[in-house]
């Protein structure tokens, strides 16, 4: 499969985003948890005006939530999906001032400008790369960011020694098993997505992948019971 039939199969797969809505709606990946930990790092760097840059975007849910509790006078959020940055906006009216929303691929450099953030956010997103992109992709995002500036990442993370596969595998009965708000063809079209398109990494795979674009320091913040996904945090500063 080419790049671009992959880019469209992956947005034909978020079109319906009340899909993506229940797994948010029922805490099936810690939604709830990402917006306690997100929160809680975007106020650690301490601005009068707080600039975010989040890559895939999605609904900006999560976002929209931290900025009930902190300040954030800038967003610029980028996906794939004008659907889901159709929810976007509606999430993000009256508690961010200043949003800029792009309907765009954010693996291209295109993408980007010269404008600096103070914060990263990459959300279930740089595991539908295999880790020289995902190195590639990091370092994009570390040359948008403040030289104080952190990255936060949310996204699987495999048990040490574990493999992809058997990662995959255990994570796929997982959601099988107890996702049960959704029906066997949906649960068929998570397999699906989740066994073709999804490259996990370890959390020593994610620290060596910072490290390799620049950062200097960086945390595990949280992993669920299930040790399928985690928050992770970045920072280009010592």
């Amino acid at each position: 499969m080419s790049k671009e039939q992959d880019i469209l199969a992956t947005k034909a797969f978020f079109e319906g985003w009340k899909f993506y809505q229940t797994i948010i709606r029922l805490n099936y990946m810690f939604h709830a948890e990402i917006i306690e930990h997100e929160t809680a790092l975007l106020s650690s760097l301490s601005r009068e005006r707080l600039s975010v840059l989040e890559l895939g975007c999605g609904d900006s849910f999560a976002i929209s939530q931290v900025a009930k509790s902190i300040s954030i006078d800038r967003y610029r959020g980028i996906d794939i999906t004008s659907l889901a940055l159709k929810y976007a906006q509606k999430n993000l009216e009256r508690v961010i001032p200043n949003v800029e929303l792009v309907e765009g691929d954010m693996f291209q450099e295109g993408t980007f400008h010269s404008e600096i953030s103070d914060a990263g956010v990459l959300g279930y997103t740089a595991h539908h790369l295999e880790t020289k992109a995902k190195i590639s992709l990091f370092s994009r995002v570390r040359k948008q960011l403040r030289a104080d500036g952190i990255l936060i990442v949310y996204d699987l993370i495999t048990d040490e020694g574990e493999s992809p596969e058997d990662f995959l595998e255990r994570s796929i009965q997982h959601f099988e098993t107890s996702w049960d708000a959704f029906d066997r063809d949906q649960l068929a079209s998570i397999r699906d997505h989740v066994s073709t398109k999804d490259h996990p990494e370890s959390w020593e795979g994610w620290k060596s992948i910072a490290e390799e674009s620049g950062y200097s320091r960086s945390a595990l913040r949280f992993r669920d019971p299930q040790h399928i996904f985690g928050i992770m945090a970045f920072w280009s500063r010592p």
